[in-house]
């Protein structure tokens, strides 16, 4: 018996020096699509929401979401990947600098084949914004909101903040858990309970953990990919967003998350209204939208880009509440037509569900000029 107990203490030991040693980036991140997969852990102190390691700097890889979904293992060329202290992708400094804008959104905005320097806030920033991104990959609307909320309550560095530039994206922000209030004070943990998350995000982020599941088949199904030809080269498509093309208004104002989108948006408007914050909302479509006659396999800019009826309620809501609201469908859709008449290239990733550096170049073009008019 004591041997038994000591050899499966050794065993088990062995096994825990194994995993820290796996969890080192220059290894384990060959089995995640990039760093914002494997970065990524519940929030102690609020454990209903999201956020990515704090203090993380890497240079890796990366494989598009769709591609992994079907398998890819390829990495792509090297990509900086950088979390401040409470997790959030800012480079050093841009907190400290008291921010008066601040991009609020999910993994649209945070979008994990976007480098550090292509991101919407560092594009802001180069025209002379002082930003702040607080995206994180895999959240909704409500816990974008509680973080929000947290953080201006709690961080004295986020005080002069005036602008809240808020990320809409079609794919996946009627979904998710919504809960009645969005007061931090309301979802705060205690030191036992935030201990209990912090052990159960380390064993969560074991590498052989995932190689166990990897190994035995237990990769979770993902979704459909569809896979089209785009001038010769693959252009993946996610089925899941596909559906949205034949999305009726109804049916948005139908979901049963819809109330609570709704009363979301009303937390944020009377939040921000107590506090003298604008809010400036962008609505991004999904990829289908933008390059449909390639999913349909017609010719080159055939087919007329087909208008969100989510995007049409959510600006109705922020008329109501005095957000500012812009869809960028359209903006979109003429750029992507201009880099394909120009070298045949694109604003979506070929293999993944978000946009590249071109996208988000027309985001940070489109919000520029937003924030312009509203100071003249």
């Amino acid at each position: 018996m004591y041997y038994i107990f000591w050899g499966f203490f050794g065993l088990l030991l062995i096994l825990l020096v194994l995993d820290f040693i796996a969890r080192h980036p220059l290894f384990a991140l060959r089995f995640y699509f990039g760093p914002a997969h494997f970065y990524y852990q519940r929030f102690p102190v609020i454990p209903k929401n999201l956020r990515h390691t704090p203090c993380v700097d890497v240079l890796a890889g990366v494989t598009g979401n769709l591609s992994y979904i079907l398998g890819g293992i390829a990495k792509g060329k090297p990509i900086r990947f950088v979390t401040d202290q409470w997790g959030y992708r800012n480079l050093p400094g841009a907190e400290t600098a008291k921010p008066d804008t601040l991009i609020l959104g999910n993994c649209f905005v945070n979008a994990s084949k976007t480098a550090q320097g292509e991101m919407l806030s560092e594009q802001l920033a180069r025209r002379g914004r002082c930003c702040y991104n607080m995206a994180v990959d895999g959240i909704n609307l409500w816990e974008e909101v509680v973080n929000f909320k947290y953080h201006f309550e709690t961080n004295p560095l986020l005080a002069e903040v005036k602008r809240v530039v808020w990320v809409i994206f079609e794919g996946n922000d009627l979904e998710g858990e919504f809960r009645h209030h969005t007061d931090p004070a309301e979802l705060t943990v205690g030191m036992g309970k935030q201990l209990a998350v912090s052990l159960e995000n380390y064993y969560k982020s074991s590498v052989l953990r995932r190689i166990y599941k990897v190994l035995f088949g237990q990769r979770p199904n993902q979704g459909v990919v569809l896979s089209k030809d785009f001038a010769g080269r693959e252009m993946l498509f996610f089925e899941p967003y596909v559906r949205f093309l034949a999305q009726t208004e109804s049916e948005v104002r139908d979901h049963a998350n819809f109330p609570a989108v709704a009363r979301t948006f009303s937390q944020m408007a009377e939040f921000c209204r107590n506090h003298q914050i604008e809010v400036h909302c962008l609505f991004v479509p999904v990829k289908p939208r933008v390059y449909e006659w390639v999913l349909r396999e017609q010719s080159p800019w055939s087919l007329p880009p087909k208008l969100s009826p989510f995007a049409g309620v959510v600006g109705e809501i922020c008329q109501q509440h005095g957000f500012s609201f812009l869809d960028l469908t359209n903006p979109l859709t003429v750029r992507a037509k201009e880099v394909f008449e120009e070298r045949q290239e694109v604003i979506y990733w070929l293999d993944d569900t978000h946009w590249n550096h071109e996208g988000i170049a027309v985001a940070d073009e489109q919000v520029h000029r937003l924030l312009q008019k509203r100071c003249e």
